[in-house]
């Protein structure tokens, strides 16, 4: 059977300081690590928004960083960003792209290419026709247009 009295003797007290301390040096050394990688400073990320069927750049395409803003004609952007920001690329006709800047990133400058999938939805052909009231009626009540030609076969055919 398991015995729980060496356990309680170990986290009591003063011991469960002791016990606990190889615990809280390997978090704060990954604290550390993570505060050197990034120093707290932003990362700036330069890049171009393309249309990913196409290749072409797209421009106007609103994204949301640190202030809203909208890339230049030739798609191009620039932005400066924080670890674990969440970057926002939207234009209408197309999807919004999420762009989460990860912890792992070292530099603290970066060139992005952003693909925006277009978001349409193609049907097949469309034929509008009026109801078979509205057509029949129409049919019924206009009075054939004679043609020069037709009136002149009528005028041969009563000689």
């Amino acid at each position: 059977m398991f015995q729980r009295e060496p356990w309680r003797r170990l986290f009591s007290g003063r011991n469960r300081f002791i016990a606990l301390l190889p615990f809280f040096s390997l978090f704060s050394c990954v604290l550390t690590a993570q505060d050197e990688a990034n120093d707290g400073m932003p990362i700036l990320f330069r890049g171009a928004v393309v249309d990913a069927v196409t290749e072409n750049p797209v421009e106007g395409v609103l994204y949301y960083s640190d202030r809203p803003s909208v890339t230049h004609a030739d798609g191009l952007f620039s932005f400066y960003a924080h670890v674990n920001d969440t970057v926002v690329f939207e234009k209408k006709g197309y999807r919004s792209f999420l762009f989460l800047v990860s912890d792992s990133l070292r530099a603290r400058e970066y060139t992005v290419g952003i693909f925006l999938n277009p978001d349409t939805i193609y049907i097949s052909e469309v034929v509008i026709i009026p109801s078979l009231g509205n057509l029949r009626s129409l049919v019924m009540s206009e009075t054939p247009v004679k043609s020069a030609e037709q009136i002149n076969a009528a005028n041969n055919l009563r000689l």
